[in-house]
């Protein structure tokens, strides 16, 4: 496969990192902030520790994509050079 080639599977490569992502901007917002926000209506400690947990997962799950991407760039530009 050459580079600038399209194909199905480079497409379903970034629909898949786009899903992912969704999921985790979803946890971050509607499981965990959205459960910290419900807290002004009333407090309790197990809604404050499972928005936290929420917001916490959420959070690891957009970085690492993040970082992956990251990660890919800085090979395909050639600024590091992965040992086989």
């Amino acid at each position: 496969m050459q580079v600038g080639e399209r194909s199905l599977l480079l497409a379903m490569f970034a629909l898949s990192g786009f899903i992912t992502y969704s999921f985790g901007a979803y946890l971050m917002v509607y499981c965990g902030a959205y459960r910290l926000y419900s807290l002004v209506h009333g407090f309790e400690w197990l809604r404050l520790c499972a928005g936290i947990f929420w917001l916490v997962l959420g959070f690891q799950i957009v970085n690492a994509l993040w970082l992956l991407s990251e990660v890919l760039e800085r090979l395909r530009s050639g600024e590091f050079k992965a040992e086989t």
